[in-house]
């Protein structure tokens, strides 16, 4: 008795079949970037319930460094464009670029792990010193870890565009980076806003 081999798709139904995939990809990011974004909206709440009845607020002795804050803002824009340069170069199948918004993406999510760990160098306390302590490094861990999705979603898309399963036909990859990236960036945006432009 012999076991019939299942049949193969035809090839617009394998096409269809990775299109149906890679956007199930696209949502589960975009789900990823949400509970990011409302963590962090969290904090911002925790924030700003501590800052209205705690006080002084910030602590005495506690410096505010706004020139890293504002540093980390200009790497985040940079790179939501370096996030759909990569995009762009896909649709429009320029590999080169494609490798080229990749690398620069790559910097500046290092460049903004390196600030991070440089502003908590600098902050001269610990995360429980105080109320403000707990916070400060709550925010630093959230934006650490988000830019740490990104560089994993880099190193991901990379090997997947090596394979030419990112393609100007099938950019839903490409579009779930952007949007780990944008996240990374978003994070530190709301972060800047909380810490530094909130609280002058």
């Amino acid at each position: 008795m012999t076991v019939a081999a299942p049949l193969a798709l035809p090839p617009a139904a394998q096409v269809l079949e990775r299109t149906r995939s890679r956007n199930a990809v696209v949502v589960a990011t975009a789900l990823y970037g949400l509970a990011a974004l409302v963590l962090t909206a969290a904090l911002i709440g925790t924030y700003t319930a501590f800052r209205s009845g705690v006080s002084p607020w910030p602590p005495a002795g506690v410096r505010k460094e706004n020139y890293f804050g504002t540093l980390l803002l200009a790497a985040a824009a940079m790179l939501m464009v370096t996030a759909e340069w990569i995009v762009w170069s896909v649709v429009h199948a320029v590999r080169r670029q494609t490798a080229q918004a990749a690398g620069l993406a790559a910097f500046l999510l290092l460049a903004m792990l390196n600030g991070l760990l440089f502003t908590v160098d600098e902050a001269g306390f610990g995360a429980a010193t105080h109320p403000y302590g707990t916070i400060f490094y709550a925010f630093m861990l959230v934006a650490a870890l988000t830019q740490l999705a990104g560089l994993a979603a880099l190193v991901v898309a990379l090997a997947r565009t090596a394979g030419r399963q990112i393609s100007p036909t099938e950019p839903q990859l490409a579009r779930a980076l952007s949007i780990v990236l944008h996240i990374a960036a978003l994070t530190w945006v709301m972060v800047w806003g909380a810490l530094y432009a909130g609280s002058r």
